[in-house]
């Protein structure tokens, strides 16, 4: 997970990592350390918001 150094947490989401976790672009790990890390930290949670918000297509369905 690509990370950058800002507030109290030194593993914020960068805005590329959070437009690969809304497009489901993620590593499985790299995925669930994202999740994990989301649950604490509203500074992240709004980028994340702001790249599903941003559009582009999402992860496809299996049919």
């Amino acid at each position: 997970m690509t990370t950058h150094r800002t507030g109290p947490s030194p593993h914020h989401l960068d805005s590329l990592t959070a437009a690969r976790y809304v497009s489901g672009a993620l590593r499985e790990p790299d995925s669930w350390q994202a999740e994990r890390h989301l649950e604490g930290c509203g500074t992240c949670a709004e980028r994340v918001s702001a790249a599903a918000r941003a559009g582009g297509p999402g992860p496809s369905l299996a049919a």
